[in-house]
């Protein structure tokens, strides 16, 4: 039974051993550990990280960490979340759901505009998270090319000009230099595994390198910069590497696109590689946003379309055309999906504002990945 178990609740500090442990029950293996970084376990941070205690211990966790993020100059407040686990003995009693209900709350009060989710399966389907944000993914081969054409290491050696280039991206995280170190502390630990490499001063590229009998490649976590430079380099990333390469690029990055296109071969379409998007506050996420999307509906739209949400219903409004959304279908709708959807307005005049304004240019995860 549920009164079985204390919480939900923020972790003690005294507790975060014991949540290490049952990370290592539900998620063995080096690699979920490689972005989480320090900052999630910092004191200011133990509230955020959600739990059921049963006997003195944790045994289901709901891990977040909260970011300002640019988009395209206009910053709004995201939830990155992760770690959400159960302990086996403790299955099927709703703990993970329940934990993720009580973090919307948190959020909410916390001023999140939305979350995203390290995750796609029926747990977050069922709390309206959705998979959208349209991903091109393309595999650039080894070619032969001038390795010495970059520049590849510890990462943790260029931190200052990874900081300096991402900031320049159009869609980033607020990321300071101690952040940017604290994400990279654990990298000693996957020196086998991590590659980076920097292209001149004005891009970077970081990805993890996954080595099996049937497969060799690197996946690239996270790159920023000059895309040209990045889609011309590309060839001899792979070759300084030893693998190809595999981009997972945005459909908003086209001059990218259009790059690896030439450089290699496009493998994927599909809805964003690396998780789910749940919208938390329509109405606050769409006045910060208004200086990007208003221009698109121009002036006379922009003041007769309203915003609200209150849970996961959210309304859309041009004067008495009303346009209702709930759960997963108001993130598709925001930050678009693969797939065409039959839920778009039936009203002309709303269905028209509607499609000027959505979708949103998407983030991605890059470094800040939990």
């Amino acid at each position: 039974m549920v009164n079985e178990y204390e919480g939900p609740r923020g972790i003690r500090k005294e507790e975060l051993a014991d949540l290490h442990a049952l990370w290592d029950v539900c998620f063995p293996g080096p690699a979920f550990n490689l972005n989480i970084g320090d900052r999630l376990f910092e004191d200011d941070n133990l509230e955020n990280l959600r739990v059921f205690v049963h006997q003195g211990r944790p045994v289901s966790h709901v891990g977040v960490l909260i970011f300002d993020l640019m988009l395209c100059s206009c910053q709004v407040k995201v939830a990155c979340i992760g770690g959400v686990c159960t302990h086996g003995d403790h299955r099927g009693k709703r703990l993970a759901g329940r934990l993720l209900e009580d973090a919307w709350r948190k959020m909410r009060e916390d001023g999140v505009d939305f979350a995203m989710i390290s995750g796609d399966r029926s747990l977050y389907w069922r709390a309206g998270c959705a998979a959208c944000r349209p991903t091109y993914t393309y595999e650039v081969p080894p070619a032969g090319e001038n390795a010495a054409q970059v520049t590849a290491g510890d990462a943790r050696l260029y931190l200052e000009d990874m900081c300096r280039i991402y900031q320049t991206e159009p869609i980033h995280f607020c990321r300071s230099m101690e952040d940017l170190q604290s994400i990279t502390h654990p990298w000693e630990l996957h020196k086998d595994k991590v590659v980076f490499a920097l292209l001149g001063k004005s891009a970077y590229v970081m990805g993890w390198r996954w080595q099996t009998e049937k497969e060799n490649f690197c996946e690239v976590l996270e790159y920023a910069g000059d895309r040209k430079l990045l889609a011309e380099r590309a060839p001899a990333l792979a070759d300084r590497f030893g693998a190809p390469l595999r981009f997972h690029v945005p459909a908003w990055d086209e001059e990218l696109r259009t790059g690896l296109a030439r450089a290699g071969k496009q493998t994927h379409y599909s809805n964003c590689w690396g998780g789910t998007i749940k919208i938390l506050a329509l109405d606050r996420m769409m006045e910060k946003l208004r200086p990007m999307w208003g221009p698109r509906a121009g002036k006379e739209l922009m003041e007769k379309i309203s915003f609200s949400q209150s849970d996961d219903t959210a309304e859309i409004a041009l004067g008495k055309e009303t346009f209702t959304l709930e759960g997963k279908e108001l993130a598709e709708l925001v930050f678009g999906t693969v797939e065409e959807r039959a839920w778009a307005p039936d009203k002309p005049a709303l269905r028209d504002v509607v499609r000027l304004i959505f979708p949103l240019p998407g983030p991605q995860y890059g470094l800040n990945f939990i």
